[in-house]
């Protein structure tokens, strides 16, 4: 098989006009979105100031609707092995998307006390209870996870500076702005 063939053969595959079905499916939708901003912008558009902020002019909150959209095309007209595949993944996910839209309608971000469940030793257990901003279990065990959880409640009731601190670590860690710095130092060093 020489060269040309086997390129021929990519770009019969059934599973790849799947993707190109999706990718087109996304991009409409995006421009739809773009175009239509002024009816549906009193729910959906985020402004320049707060938490998460980056744009520097009004923008659409809700851009995962129409990649999930284009997900669900690709998935339709993909061939039933990879659908097999897929769907558990699709599933997934919707609990994320579903809650982000909303977030994304209500605007109400919010940054919140941490439950976590982690290895043994790991940097992030020692930042959360550095930094009192949550409850972490290392054991894996259900009893223990519970107590935790547990924990964290009777938390958030005592300590009032716990969502303060929450907010703070986010900003100075974790927000898209500070995300922004260490890729433009790892990419200038």
């Amino acid at each position: 098989m020489n060269p040309l063939n086997a390129l021929q053969g990519v770009f019969q595959s059934p599973t790849l006009h799947a993707a190109a079905w999706g990718l087109v499916s996304t991009f409409l939708l995006c421009v739809l979105l773009v175009i239509t901003k002024r009816w549906h912008g009193a729910l959906t558009m985020d402004f320049t100031d707060g938490v998460q902020k980056f744009h520097t002019a009004p923008t659409p909150r809700v851009g995962g609707v129409p990649i999930v959209l284009g997900l669900i095309v690709a998935w339709a007209k993909t061939p039933p092995d990879v659908k097999e595949m897929l769907t558990p993944i699709l599933f997934a996910g919707m609990p994320a998307f579903l809650f982000g839209v909303a977030e994304d309608i209500t605007k109400r971000v919010g940054v919140i006390p941490v439950l976590a469940n982690v290895n043994a030793g790991n940097d992030l257990a020692e930042l959360i209870r550095t930094e009192r901003v949550g409850q972490v279990c290392e054991s894996y065990q259900l009893d223990e996870l519970e107590s935790r959880s547990l924990a964290l409640l009777d938390a958030v009731e005592v300590d009032t500076q716990m969502s303060g601190r929450c907010v703070q670590l986010f900003n100075r860690q974790f927000s898209s702005e500070q995300a922004v710095r260490q890729i433009v130092t790892a990419l200038s060093a």
